[in-house]
């Protein structure tokens, strides 16, 4: 799970602006801007096939410090099947070069030198990076509840209910992002976000139910404990 620093001041040191983030108590619609932003322009040509025609629904998890990962649910002839997509490469450590420029004593940007990302045993760019899709038959029953999940939080996310005055407001240092997508009748694919501040909300229940989906996918849970994860959020009262 994430690492969330809670503090009542807002923090600035060392030329590390230390964001805050109001406890969200549901997902936040990916607007325009956030769908431009060159970051996740690239996540998702990288995890394109999330995007595919047979998945019915998806999670991509951008964490800190460690590669990105998505998972999701897939239609096939013989059924459903829970997926978990994983790249070769953290795409931001391989594009770090894009995102962050490295400036001399003079303030003149250094030429990014590929030799440093395969050094680190990084592909040169983006490109590079492969994924590897790994998938276990789910049953239908379970299938339709996720679907039905998915459904609801990505329709709250199209209409939100309104935030109370008071919202508290923490310091995130560093943590995890969801971005949970679907197609959706009359709006195509919709894609929201829920990034994890305060535990045993319904934003954090969705994440450690994606968390559950990705080890299951793996191998690693049974459906007992996927079933288990989607009762915690399906019975979340908000």
């Amino acid at each position: 799970m994430p690492r969330v620093v809670r503090y009542w001041l807002i923090l600035v040191t060392g030329g590390w602006l230390v964001h805050t983030a109001a406890a969200q108590k549901h997902l936040v619609l990916q607007s325009p801007e956030d769908k431009r932003d060159e970051y996740n322009v690239i996540l998702r040509k990288v995890f394109k096939r999330i995007y595919g025609d047979d998945v019915v629904a998806s999670v991509l998890c951008v964490p800190s410090f460690v590669p990105e990962e998505a998972a999701g649910i897939l239609k096939t002839p013989q059924g459903y099947e829970a997926f978990a997509l994983t790249p070769s490469a953290s795409t931001w450590s391989t594009e770090y070069h894009r995102f962050i420029k490295e400036v001399d004593a003079h303030g003149k940007e250094i030429p990014f030198n590929p030799a440093k990302n395969l050094k680190k045993g990084l592909p040169t760019s983006y490109h590079g990076i492969k994924t590897h899709l790994q998938s276990r038959r789910l049953s239908p029953q379970l299938a339709e509840r996720i679907k039905q999940l998915w459904q609801a939080k990505l329709l709250e996310a199209l209409h939100p209910p309104p935030e109370p005055k008071d919202n508290e407001r923490v310091i995130v240092l560093d943590g995890v992002s969801y971005y949970y997508s679907m197609p959706l009748q009359g709006h195509g694919l919709v894609t929201a976000e829920g990034k994890l501040v305060d535990q045993n909300t319904a934003v954090w229940l969705m994440g450690e139910f994606s968390e559950a989906l990705t080890a299951y996918a793996k191998g690693k849970a049974s459906e007992s404990d996927l079933k288990k994860a989607l009762r915690r959020i399906e019975t979340k009262k908000n």
